[in-house]
């Protein structure tokens, strides 16, 4: 009976990380730009203004 449940844990461990492999990752929100560059946009905006 043992022997069952821990080939059956087993084998239900084995699935689900196949299953976790097959899904797609979920789509990850753009990273924010470097505040380097919003800075520059600012700047240029400002210029484009002149």
């Amino acid at each position: 009976m043992i022997k069952f449940l821990i080939t059956a844990f087993a084998i239900f461990l084995l699935v689900k990380a196949l299953n976790s492999m097959k899904k797609p990752a979920p789509a990850a929100a753009p990273a924010a730009p470097p505040q380097a560059e919003v800075y520059l946009k600012e700047i240029r905006d400002l210029l484009a203004k002149r």
